[in-house]
């Protein structure tokens, strides 16, 4: 823009950074620091690149803005979530609470229609004794449960029962069928960690803040505001001493970065973007305080009009939003690493599963002595019972029998 305006207007330039290498605020005694001071001491004819701010308009000129540049900030980016919730992040909570309260509601009330069935078909056939899997609370609830694993079982006969199996096996197919396409979508795109974008959500995060040390107007705009929201910024301003270094800081802790935006964005796809164009931070998609750039001039500079007609006419050409873009997005000013991570399936991925799996050895060994001991009674007791009813001479031997295996 400066070598189109110098080749136009024929003027020859040189290009100096101030000595105290800050862009300006303002100090104790009414002047300036930095560029800003420079040029309101007429110690340079202008300057490229500066942002519109009251205070500084009462001290220098300015020529026409040609481009608005807010501030933000920037931040670590979202990270994946841990695996080892990752069974039970596909539902809210209160969706779970909801399934548990569902399979204690149905289990018992399929016990209830099975002991109602019974019922009725014993006092409907007395010569024969019908038998019924259903035995137990527990056993009804197993059989609800298998229907929502899909786990093939076999209900009672019998119209009410055969309605509550049908009702829940449909809820169980949409239900299991949401589940696993959630489960399939947290493992294909992992859930993030959530992100900074406003200034309020800064402020009551567990971040710290801070801009870069060069005296630019944003130090002076959070330094003088009477904004509650901006005070309280101020007040917990973390100098950092450059780009990089802030940047950097940014991106590896708990620390936010404030600056101007497309000063970020440049710096970001200069040094800490990948080559497959990943950006290695997270910049806030909230503005605050937009300000016009444009440039600074000493006070009552008589070419100003003269540059404000050609900044005019490069902006109405488009060749000002071009240029900014070539500039920011030309792959040959990337400073990347020329390594580059492959993503892998890793053991922290596994977590869940493994969870899972060492959970359901634990109880297994917790259940195992209890199953054994149980089974071995029950069946002995079905034993009993099935040669007392078919067989009533040999009920003295059948005793003995139960005994026996009892102490067994």
């Amino acid at each position: 823009m400066l070598k189109a305006m110098a080749g136009v207007l024929n003027f020859t330039y040189t290009v100096r950074e101030p000595k105290d290498g800050q862009w300006g605020y303002r100090l104790e005694d009414g002047f300036y620091s930095g560029v800003i001071g420079s040029v309101q001491k007429y110690e340079a004819d202008f300057s490229l690149n500066v942002a519109f701010t009251g205070d500084r308009a009462r001290v220098i000129d300015y020529t026409l803005g040609y481009f608005n540049d807010p501030l933000t900030f920037c931040t670590t980016p979202p990270r994946p979530l841990t695996q080892a919730l990752a069974l039970v992040r596909p539902f809210q909570p209160q969706v779970w609470v909801s399934l548990g309260s569902t399979l204690v509601v149905v289990g018992p009330l399929y016990y209830l229609t099975c002991v109602h069935l019974t019922s009725t078909t014993t006092t409907t056939t007395s010569t024969t004794t019908s038998t019924f899997r259903i035995t137990s609370p527990g056993v009804a609830l197993l059989d609800i449960v298998g229907a929502c694993l899909t786990q093939s079982r076999r209900f009672e006969r019998g119209w009410s029962s055969r309605v509550l199996a049908g009702s829940w096996i449909l809820f169980s197919l949409v239900a299991l069928t949401s589940y696993v396409a959630m489960l399939t979508a947290s493992f294909t795109l992992p859930t993030l960690s959530p992100t900074l974008n406003s200034l309020q959500e800064l402020v009551g995060s567990d971040f710290s803040w801070g801009i870069q040390d060069q005296g630019a107007a944003d130090y002076q705009l959070l330094k003088s505001s009477t904004v509650p929201l901006y005070q309280e910024v101020y007040r917990g301003l973390d100098m950092c001493p450059d780009l990089n270094t802030c940047i950097t800081r940014a991106r590896d802790t708990k620390y936010a970065f404030i600056t101007w935006r497309l000063y970020l964005e440049d710096r970001i796809a200069i040094k800490f973007t990948s080559e497959t164009g990943e950006r290695q931070l997270h910049v806030a998609t909230n503005d605050f305080f937009p300000s016009e750039i444009g440039w600074a001039m000493n006070p009552g500079c008589p070419f100003r009009d003269k540059f404000n007609r050609q900044i005019l006419r490069l902006q109405e050409a488009g060749l000002i939003s071009k240029w900014l873009h070539q500039i920011i997005h030309d792959p040959k000013r990337r400073e990347t690493d020329a390594t580059t991570e492959t993503n892998t399936l890793t053991q922290s991925d596994n977590m869940a599963t493994w969870k899972a799996l060492i959970i359901g050895h634990v109880l297994l060994l917790a259940c195992f002595p209890v199953s054994c001991v149980g089974q071995i009674t029950v069946s002995c007791g079905d034993v009993c019972t099935q040669v007392e009813t078919v067989h009533g001479e040999e009920e003295s031997e059948c005793d003995v029998t139960c005994r026996h295996q009892k102490v067994s």
